[in-house]
Protein backbone atom coordinates (compact mmCIF):
# COMPACT_ATOMS: atom_id res chain seq x y z
CA UNK A 1 0.00 0.00 0.00
CA UNK A 2 1.22 3.34 -1.02
CA UNK A 3 0.52 6.16 1.49
CA UNK A 4 0.81 9.48 -0.72
CA UNK A 5 -0.12 11.82 1.80
CA UNK A 6 2.83 11.51 3.92
CA UNK A 7 4.48 11.77 0.93
CA UNK A 8 7.17 15.46 1.45
CA UNK A 9 6.28 18.55 -0.84
CA UNK A 10 7.82 18.09 -4.49
CA UNK A 11 10.34 20.93 -3.91
CA UNK A 12 12.04 18.61 -1.53
CA UNK A 13 13.16 15.20 -4.17
CA UNK A 14 12.99 17.48 -7.14
CA UNK A 15 16.18 19.88 -6.31
CA UNK A 16 18.20 16.40 -6.09
CA UNK A 17 17.10 15.06 -9.52
CA UNK A 18 17.61 18.89 -10.82
CA UNK A 19 21.38 18.89 -9.49
CA UNK A 20 22.03 15.03 -10.42
CA UNK A 21 22.57 15.64 -14.43
CA UNK A 22 24.85 18.70 -13.51
CA UNK A 23 27.23 16.32 -12.24
CA UNK A 24 26.92 13.95 -15.10
CA UNK A 25 27.81 17.51 -17.09
CA UNK A 26 31.05 18.05 -15.19
CA UNK A 27 32.30 14.29 -15.62
CA UNK A 28 31.98 14.70 -19.58
CA UNK A 29 33.48 18.03 -19.61
CA UNK A 30 36.84 16.66 -17.42
CA UNK A 31 36.35 13.45 -20.03
CA UNK A 32 36.49 16.25 -22.88
CA UNK A 33 39.26 18.60 -20.85
CA UNK A 34 41.97 15.54 -20.07
CA UNK A 35 41.19 13.02 -22.60
CA UNK A 36 42.56 9.62 -22.67
CA UNK A 37 44.43 10.59 -19.92
CA UNK A 38 41.86 10.73 -17.28
CA UNK A 39 41.34 6.94 -17.75
CA UNK A 40 44.68 5.57 -17.97
CA UNK A 41 44.93 3.90 -14.44
CA UNK A 42 42.33 3.24 -11.69
CA UNK A 43 44.52 5.45 -9.19
CA UNK A 44 45.41 8.44 -11.63
CA UNK A 45 43.71 11.93 -9.58
CA UNK A 46 41.83 12.28 -12.46
CA UNK A 47 40.43 9.29 -12.65
CA UNK A 48 39.27 9.29 -8.61
CA UNK A 49 37.78 12.77 -9.88
CA UNK A 50 35.77 11.72 -12.49
CA UNK A 51 34.57 8.39 -10.59
CA UNK A 52 33.03 10.35 -7.72
CA UNK A 53 31.33 13.21 -10.01
CA UNK A 54 29.32 10.45 -11.25
CA UNK A 55 29.09 8.51 -7.28
CA UNK A 56 28.80 11.19 -5.19
CA UNK A 57 27.45 14.13 -7.80
CA UNK A 58 24.85 11.97 -9.87
CA UNK A 59 24.29 9.06 -8.16
CA UNK A 60 24.24 9.83 -4.89
CA UNK A 61 21.95 12.89 -5.30
CA UNK A 62 19.38 10.73 -7.30
CA UNK A 63 19.16 8.23 -4.59
CA UNK A 64 19.22 10.48 -1.57
CA UNK A 65 16.44 12.21 -3.38
CA UNK A 66 14.49 9.28 -3.98
CA UNK A 67 14.87 8.20 -0.55
CA UNK A 68 13.18 11.58 0.85
CA UNK A 69 9.87 9.97 -1.22
CA UNK A 70 10.16 6.48 -1.72
CA UNK A 71 10.56 5.86 2.60
CA UNK A 72 7.78 7.93 3.91
CA UNK A 73 5.46 6.64 0.78
CA UNK A 74 6.49 2.79 0.51
CA UNK A 75 7.80 2.28 3.74
CA UNK A 76 5.75 4.24 5.91
CA UNK A 77 8.84 5.63 7.80
CA UNK A 78 8.10 9.45 8.71
CA UNK A 79 11.36 11.52 7.87
CA UNK A 80 11.82 14.23 10.26
CA UNK A 81 11.42 17.71 8.83
CA UNK A 82 12.36 16.61 5.47
CA UNK A 83 12.55 19.90 3.75
CA UNK A 84 15.26 21.30 6.45
CA UNK A 85 16.96 18.28 6.11
CA UNK A 86 16.98 18.47 2.14
CA UNK A 87 17.82 22.27 3.06
CA UNK A 88 20.55 21.06 4.15
CA UNK A 89 22.14 18.03 2.81
CA UNK A 90 21.45 19.00 -0.82
CA UNK A 91 23.76 22.15 -1.18
CA UNK A 92 26.41 20.51 1.26
CA UNK A 93 26.66 17.83 -1.01
CA UNK A 94 26.58 19.63 -3.75
CA UNK A 95 29.46 21.60 -2.66
CA UNK A 96 31.24 18.47 -1.23
CA UNK A 97 31.28 17.05 -4.54
CA UNK A 98 33.08 20.25 -6.25
CA UNK A 99 35.49 20.37 -3.78
CA UNK A 100 36.29 16.74 -3.77
CA UNK A 101 36.81 16.89 -8.12
CA UNK A 102 38.88 20.21 -7.47
CA UNK A 103 40.81 18.82 -4.71
CA UNK A 104 42.17 15.65 -6.92
CA UNK A 105 42.45 17.73 -10.08
CA UNK A 106 45.03 19.95 -8.43
CA UNK A 107 46.33 17.95 -6.12
CA UNK A 108 45.07 20.20 -2.76
CA UNK A 109 44.85 18.41 0.39
CA UNK A 110 42.93 21.33 1.84
CA UNK A 111 40.05 21.09 -0.76
CA UNK A 112 40.09 17.16 -0.13
CA UNK A 113 40.06 17.76 3.54
CA UNK A 114 37.21 20.78 3.50
CA UNK A 115 35.38 18.26 1.02
CA UNK A 116 35.74 15.20 3.27
CA UNK A 117 34.32 17.05 6.53
CA UNK A 118 31.15 18.28 4.37
CA UNK A 119 30.57 14.84 3.23
CA UNK A 120 30.67 14.04 6.76
CA UNK A 121 28.34 16.41 8.07
CA UNK A 122 25.65 16.42 4.90
CA UNK A 123 25.50 12.46 4.92
CA UNK A 124 25.24 11.96 8.46
CA UNK A 125 22.98 14.53 8.82
CA UNK A 126 20.65 12.34 5.66
CA UNK A 127 21.87 8.91 7.37
CA UNK A 128 20.55 9.98 10.69
CA UNK A 129 17.14 10.55 9.16
CA UNK A 130 16.51 8.24 6.74
CA UNK A 131 18.07 5.98 8.98
CA UNK A 132 15.26 6.57 12.18
CA UNK A 133 12.23 6.74 10.20
CA UNK A 134 13.20 2.96 8.64
CA UNK A 135 13.62 2.54 11.65
CA UNK A 136 10.61 3.70 13.86
CA UNK A 137 8.84 2.39 11.02
CA UNK A 138 6.21 -0.75 12.43
CA UNK A 139 6.66 -2.07 8.75
CA UNK A 140 9.46 -4.95 8.46
CA UNK A 141 9.04 -6.15 4.78
CA UNK A 142 12.11 -7.15 3.30
CA UNK A 143 12.33 -3.78 1.55
CA UNK A 144 12.60 -1.99 4.97
CA UNK A 145 14.74 -4.47 6.01
CA UNK A 146 17.04 -3.31 2.56
CA UNK A 147 16.83 0.21 3.01
CA UNK A 148 18.26 -0.13 6.62
CA UNK A 149 21.34 -1.97 5.34
CA UNK A 150 21.89 0.67 2.59
CA UNK A 151 22.09 3.44 4.93
CA UNK A 152 24.46 1.44 7.27
CA UNK A 153 26.13 0.88 3.94
CA UNK A 154 26.23 4.72 3.27
CA UNK A 155 27.45 5.56 6.74
CA UNK A 156 30.39 2.92 6.39
CA UNK A 157 31.37 4.44 2.43
CA UNK A 158 32.05 7.54 4.01
CA UNK A 159 33.79 6.55 6.83
CA UNK A 160 35.93 4.86 5.08
CA UNK A 161 36.52 7.06 2.68
CA UNK A 162 37.57 10.12 5.32
CA UNK A 163 40.04 7.25 6.54
CA UNK A 164 41.30 7.29 3.02
CA UNK A 165 41.78 10.70 2.82
CA UNK A 166 43.51 10.94 5.57
CA UNK A 167 45.79 7.77 4.41
CA UNK A 168 46.64 9.25 1.47
CA UNK A 169 48.26 12.49 3.56
CA UNK A 170 50.06 10.03 5.87
CA UNK A 171 47.36 9.85 8.58
CA UNK A 172 47.12 6.27 8.98
CA UNK A 173 49.18 3.10 8.42
CA UNK A 174 46.46 1.34 6.47
CA UNK A 175 47.22 -0.61 3.11
CA UNK A 176 45.99 2.53 0.37
CA UNK A 177 45.11 -0.59 -1.71
CA UNK A 178 43.11 -2.58 0.31
CA UNK A 179 41.74 0.29 1.80
CA UNK A 180 40.05 1.28 -1.84
CA UNK A 181 38.83 -1.94 -2.38
CA UNK A 182 36.89 -1.69 0.65
CA UNK A 183 35.63 1.81 0.29
CA UNK A 184 34.29 1.25 -3.54
CA UNK A 185 33.23 -2.58 -2.42
CA UNK A 186 30.46 -0.82 0.82
CA UNK A 187 29.99 2.26 -1.87
CA UNK A 188 28.28 0.49 -4.42
CA UNK A 189 27.78 -3.11 -3.10
CA UNK A 190 26.71 -1.79 0.65
CA UNK A 191 25.02 1.44 -0.72
CA UNK A 192 24.12 1.51 -4.04
CA UNK A 193 23.25 -2.88 -4.75
CA UNK A 194 21.88 -2.57 -1.43
CA UNK A 195 19.05 0.12 -1.98
CA UNK A 196 18.76 -1.20 -5.44
CA UNK A 197 17.17 -4.57 -3.97
CA UNK A 198 15.44 -2.94 -1.52
CA UNK A 199 13.65 -0.74 -3.99
CA UNK A 200 12.85 -2.88 -6.77
CA UNK A 201 11.54 -6.01 -4.15
CA UNK A 202 9.01 -3.02 -3.96
CA UNK A 203 8.23 -1.71 -7.26
CA UNK A 204 9.27 -4.19 -9.83
CA UNK A 205 6.28 -6.80 -9.07
CA UNK A 206 3.83 -3.45 -8.67
CA UNK A 207 4.42 -0.83 -11.56
CA UNK A 208 6.08 -3.94 -13.96
CA UNK A 209 3.49 -6.37 -13.12
CA UNK A 210 5.95 -9.02 -12.70
CA UNK A 211 5.11 -12.22 -10.29
CA UNK A 212 6.53 -11.28 -6.46
CA UNK A 213 10.83 -12.30 -6.21
CA UNK A 214 11.02 -15.16 -3.80
CA UNK A 215 10.51 -14.90 -0.35
CA UNK A 216 13.56 -16.40 0.45
CA UNK A 217 15.48 -14.65 -1.81
CA UNK A 218 13.91 -11.60 -0.35
CA UNK A 219 14.62 -12.57 3.20
CA UNK A 220 18.35 -13.94 2.97
CA UNK A 221 20.11 -11.90 -0.26
CA UNK A 222 20.65 -9.02 1.97
CA UNK A 223 21.79 -10.07 4.78
CA UNK A 224 24.41 -12.06 2.85
CA UNK A 225 25.23 -9.45 1.04
CA UNK A 226 25.72 -7.41 4.07
CA UNK A 227 28.07 -10.76 5.60
CA UNK A 228 30.09 -10.68 2.53
CA UNK A 229 31.24 -7.11 2.93
CA UNK A 230 31.98 -7.44 6.48
CA UNK A 231 34.44 -10.11 5.23
CA UNK A 232 35.86 -8.36 2.50
CA UNK A 233 36.44 -5.60 4.69
CA UNK A 234 38.78 -7.99 7.04
CA UNK A 235 41.50 -7.60 4.41
CA UNK A 236 42.25 -4.27 5.63
CA UNK A 237 44.18 -6.55 8.87
CA UNK A 238 45.18 -9.39 6.60
CA UNK A 239 48.65 -8.82 5.18
CA UNK A 240 48.09 -11.80 2.77
CA UNK A 241 45.10 -12.58 1.45
CA UNK A 242 45.22 -12.91 -2.19
CA UNK A 243 43.09 -16.44 -2.60
CA UNK A 244 40.73 -15.24 0.45
CA UNK A 245 40.42 -11.78 -1.28
CA UNK A 246 39.24 -13.29 -4.51
CA UNK A 247 36.67 -15.82 -2.62
CA UNK A 248 35.18 -13.57 -0.84
CA UNK A 249 35.05 -10.90 -4.26
CA UNK A 250 33.54 -13.57 -6.26
CA UNK A 251 30.51 -14.18 -3.37
CA UNK A 252 29.80 -10.59 -3.66
CA UNK A 253 29.64 -11.00 -8.00
CA UNK A 254 27.47 -13.81 -7.03
CA UNK A 255 25.20 -12.04 -5.01
CA UNK A 256 24.82 -9.28 -7.81
CA UNK A 257 24.76 -11.61 -10.65
CA UNK A 258 21.59 -13.29 -8.74
CA UNK A 259 19.51 -10.62 -8.35
CA UNK A 260 19.80 -9.26 -12.13
CA UNK A 261 19.22 -12.96 -13.47
CA UNK A 262 15.83 -12.97 -10.97
CA UNK A 263 15.25 -9.72 -12.13
CA UNK A 264 15.16 -10.72 -16.03
CA UNK A 265 13.48 -14.19 -14.88
CA UNK A 266 10.62 -12.09 -13.69
CA UNK A 267 10.74 -9.21 -16.25
CA UNK A 268 9.80 -11.55 -18.72
CA UNK A 269 7.00 -13.02 -16.77
CA UNK A 270 5.69 -9.38 -16.21
CA UNK A 271 1.73 -9.11 -16.99
CA UNK A 272 2.41 -5.43 -18.57
CA UNK A 273 3.66 -5.49 -21.88
CA UNK A 274 4.62 -2.26 -22.65
CA UNK A 275 8.38 -1.49 -22.97
CA UNK A 276 8.25 1.95 -21.83
CA UNK A 277 11.68 3.74 -20.94
CA UNK A 278 10.94 2.77 -16.92
CA UNK A 279 11.12 -0.56 -17.83
CA UNK A 280 13.86 -0.28 -20.25
CA UNK A 281 15.93 1.15 -18.25
CA UNK A 282 15.24 -1.15 -15.34
CA UNK A 283 16.39 -4.26 -17.71
CA UNK A 284 19.59 -2.67 -18.88
CA UNK A 285 20.45 -2.15 -15.42
CA UNK A 286 19.91 -5.59 -14.62
CA UNK A 287 22.27 -6.51 -18.22
CA UNK A 288 24.79 -3.87 -17.07
CA UNK A 289 25.34 -5.89 -13.69
CA UNK A 290 25.33 -8.99 -15.33
CA UNK A 291 28.06 -7.38 -17.48
CA UNK A 292 30.04 -5.82 -14.86
CA UNK A 293 29.82 -8.91 -13.14
CA UNK A 294 31.28 -11.01 -16.15
CA UNK A 295 33.94 -8.37 -16.80
CA UNK A 296 35.54 -9.26 -13.07
CA UNK A 297 35.58 -12.70 -13.98
CA UNK A 298 36.99 -12.14 -17.29
CA UNK A 299 39.71 -9.32 -15.80
CA UNK A 300 40.29 -11.84 -12.45
CA UNK A 301 41.27 -15.06 -14.48
CA UNK A 302 42.70 -13.75 -17.83
CA UNK A 303 44.34 -10.11 -17.11
CA UNK A 304 46.27 -10.27 -20.80
CA UNK A 305 42.85 -10.00 -21.99
CA UNK A 306 42.55 -5.92 -20.50
CA UNK A 307 43.02 -3.37 -22.65
CA UNK A 308 44.16 -0.82 -19.31
CA UNK A 309 45.81 -4.00 -17.11
CA UNK A 310 47.41 -1.14 -15.17
CA UNK A 311 43.67 -1.25 -13.79
CA UNK A 312 44.67 -4.02 -11.54
CA UNK A 313 47.60 -3.61 -9.58
CA UNK A 314 49.56 -6.22 -7.93
CA UNK A 315 47.51 -7.99 -5.31
CA UNK A 316 44.19 -6.63 -5.94
CA UNK A 317 41.06 -8.21 -7.46
CA UNK A 318 38.89 -4.88 -7.58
Amino acid sequence: MLSFQQAPPLSVPLRFFLTAPLFGVGAGLVLLWLGPQALLSRWAPATVALTHLMTAGFMLQVMCGALFQFVPVAAGGNVWRPKWVAGFVHPTISIAVVLFAAGFLSSNYALLNAATVLFMASLGVFGLAIGLAVTRTPANSPTVMAIRFAVGGLIATVVLGAILVTTIQGGTSLPLHALTDVHAAWGLGGWGLMLLMGVSFFVVPMFQMTPPYPKRLQRYLPPLLMAVLVLWSIQLWVIDAGLWKTMVFALLVVCGSVFASVTLFLQEKRKRKVTDPTFQFSRGAMLCLLAASASWALLRFAPESAGYPETLPSGSVC
